[in-house]
């Protein structure tokens, strides 16, 4: 004689409940668990939705409240800022402030704050961004030597682009819609940074023999 085995009541409920919750059919014993489920996770939801926000507006403040004691182009870079929260917290930060018009994206995690004045927000000028990147990452940056030839007077051409040498690396910075390419240069067409001499130096190398 076969013996047919037939689950108990306990094991058909659990198998009906778990039935109902992923979509299939279930008997009503089954409802309760379901809701209980569902209003569950919309309370762990919106709970953590509300404390990430408030989180980013903490973060922000502090942000801004940091930015207002920075002198014009002094930027704020997001790898300083780590002691407020996580990086991708204060990635998150930064971009809400930057769509919110409150900072301006200088370059990759690189931001500066615009000035305000009677005649509305502006941003920073190049020379104030420009000295405070310098200060912090210790390179040195000078003008072009097409600049260079402008500012002494040897070439009515103003230069279309914004060109600064660097001992550092190559990359653009961006103020607003305008592009700052920053090129390596080797160390002879840095000598003399922010001197006459330099400039001088710079535009014979520039015209040329």
């Amino acid at each position: 004689m076969r013996v047919i085995r037939r689950p108990g009541i306990q094991a058909l409920k659990r198998s009906n409940a778990v039935s109902h919750l992923i979509g299939g059919s279930a008997s009503p014993t089954a409802q309760p668990i379901r809701s209980a489920v569902l209003k569950n996770c919309q309370k762990i939801y919106y709970s953590s939705n509300s404390e990430l926000g408030l989180e980013m507006e903490r973060i922000s403040e502090q942000i801004m409240e940091r930015a207002a004691k920075l002198p014009e182009g002094a930027p704020l870079v997001a790898k300083g800022l780590l002691h407020l929260g996580s990086r991708a917290a204060v990635d998150q930060a930064l971009s809400r402030l930057q769509r919110r018009g409150q900072l301006l994206r200088a370059g990759r995690g690189l931001y500066v704050r615009p000035v305000n004045s009677r005649f509305g927000s502006r941003a920073p000028s190049t020379e104030s961004l420009l000295e405070s990147v310098a200060t912090r990452t210790g390179e040195t940056i000078v003008a072009s030597g097409a600049a260079s030839a402008n500012k002494l007077g040897l070439t009515s051409q103003v230069p279309v682009r914004s060109v600064h040498l660097t001992s550092g690396p190559s990359r653009q910075l961006q103020l607003g819609k305008q592009i700052i390419e920053l090129q390596h240069a080797p160390r002879k067409q840095l000598l003399f940074p922010h001197q006459p001499a330099g400039d001088a130096l710079r535009a014979l190398q520039w015209l040329g023999p």
